[in-house]
Formats: C-alpha cells, sequence, structure tokens
C-alpha cells in the first residue's frame, strides 16, 4: 500500500459483490480518500494470462454500477501477478475503458528498514507497552505498472 502512495483506506477482501444470484469476490478493496474513488486489487498466484483482465475489468465495472457513490470518481483496478509479458499485457489492455495497470509482484522475508520506520508498531496503534511488536514475515512489493499512462493521473508517480 505504501508503493502506492498516501490516502489508501481499507475497505475489505474477499469483498462480495451479488450480480442477480451468482456472487463474485474482490480480492481486495480500498478507497483513496485523496482521488474519492474505490481501487480493486485482484491477486494471481501464477503468470499473468489476457482473461485476468476481463475479469477486472467485469468487477471494476459491476462495482461502480453497484456500490460507487455519485460523488465518487470511476473505480481503479489493479492487476497483482507474476513475471508479466509486457506485450501480452499491452495487449491484453487495448480497448479497456476502466483505468486499470498490471503490476508484478515480490515476496520479500521481511520487511525493508525503510518501510518499518514508516509503519507504527503494534504498541502505538493500540497504545500497549508488552514487549517488541511482531513484524509479518511477507510483504507485496509493485515492481512494475503496465498501462501507466492511464494509471498516471490516478495513481501517484512512484508507482509507474
Amino acid at each position: 500500500m505504501l508503493e502506492l502512495g498516501k490516502g489508501y483506506a481499507y475497505v475489505g477482501n474477499q469483498y462480495n459483490l451479488v450480480v442477480e444470484s451468482d456472487d463474485f469476490f474482490l480480492d481486495l478493496l480500498f478507497y483513496n480518500y485523496r482521488l474519492h474513488c474505490f481501487v480493486v486489487f485482484e491477486q494471481k498466484v501464477g503468470d499473468f494470462k489476457p482473461e485476468f483482465v476481463g475479469k477486472l475489468n467485469f468487477y471494476i465495472d459491476t462495482f461502480n454500477q453497484k456500490r460507487k457513490g455519485s460523488d465518487d470518481k470511476p473505480s481503479i483496478g489493479v492487476l497483482l501477478c507474476r513475471t508479466p509479458n509486457e506485450t501480452v499485457v499491452e495487449y491484453s489492455l487495448q480497448g479497456v475503458q476502466a483505468p486499470m495497470g498490471v503490476a508484478e509482484y515480490e515476496l520479500t522475508r521481511a520487511l525493508p528498514k525503510e518501510l518499518q520506520l514508516e509503519l507504527p508498531t503494534i504498541e502505538a496503534l493500540f497504545n500497549v507497552s508488552s514487549g517488541p511488536a511482531p513484524r509479518p514475515k511477507t510483504s507485496w512489493r509493485l515492481k512494475g505498472m503496465a498501462n501507466c499512462g492511464l494509471l498516471s493521473k490516478y495513481l501517484s508517480k512512484k508507482t509507474c
């Protein structure tokens, strides 16, 4: 989340959207209070496949019609996957109207020191003083964003 910039608020994971009698689940949903829009994250374990774009586009369009408020700007989609083939990503994103990007992720064993300094400890969050705070053992890190021209007006330049 820090890689995206400031202003993001967590809304939920496996956020349920119902279309008629069918259930669909958004992997992660955030709201950016500076941009006044929702950001939908779809996480994939494997390499990029073109059909991931269609699914994320469906989620964004459905969310915009069913849940987005009238004062909110259109939602943004971010697809996290391993080792995207840049050419396939570019072809897959052509013609997509929703602001959307594809980012590669990398798992790390510990938070980098610069991030540790940015994040509060558990004690600071809950005003508790009972020993050292546990730290997460893995984290996501965005490596790059495809289709940055479309997203640059929505996300911080740090991401692109």
